[in-house]
């Protein structure tokens, strides 16, 4: 299946205080890797309808592209925030 290919997360040994310099890195290593998967289920999916979406996006003015990105960052924030 799917799954096994999900990064798997570990527990660290919190009693020294902290995750450690080497569980927030792989966190990272593990949260960039998903988005990089999720970004790129579209173009190898649907590569026509990527590319017109990337070419619809590139007639945007710049604050509508601004506003497009506050919108998906304040979406992440808030999908961080009920996961954790």
């Amino acid at each position: 299946g799917f799954l096994p290919l999900l990064p798997r997360t570990r527990r660290c040994d919190c009693s020294a205080g902290g995750a450690g310099k080497v569980g927030k890195q792989s966190m990272l290593l593990s949260a960039l890797g998903m988005v990089l998967l999720i970004e790129g289920l579209m173009p190898l999916a649907f590569p026509a309808g990527w590319r017109a979406a990337m070419q619809r996006m590139a007639g945007l003015r710049d604050g509508q592209l601004r506003f497009a990105g506050l919108v998906a960052s304040v979406a992440g924030v808030l999908l961080l925030a009920i996961a954790g």
